[in-house]
């Protein structure tokens, strides 16, 4: 599926769960794009969820992807945004 093809929450959720790249080549995984994806939804949440709607939020998730972002987590937290910043100061 390709962006323009995208015209209700539907087809959205299928086209992000299926996103490998800008260029659609099926063979390419662009990860950091993937990621960057996600980190738009994160801040999207964290900018308009109420607190009632994070208490749920756990029952939006299979087991399986609160085991897999708790992973996505450990490896976040091993790097502080002051070793970004001077990692991109260099």
């Amino acid at each position: 599926m390709k962006l323009d093809e995208v015209k209700n929450y539907t087809d959205l959720y299928k086209y992000l769960r299926e996103f490998k790249n800008w260029a659609d080549d099926p063979y390419i995984y662009d990860f950091g794009g993937v990621v960057h994806l996600m980190l738009a939804l994160l801040d999207n949440i964290q900018q308009d969820a109420i607190e009632g709607e994070l208490e749920d939020i756990g029952y939006y998730f299979t087991d399986a992807q609160r085991q897999f972002l708790a992973r996505i987590a450990e490896h976040a937290n091993r790097i502080s945004d002051k070793e970004i910043d001077e990692e991109d100061n260099l």
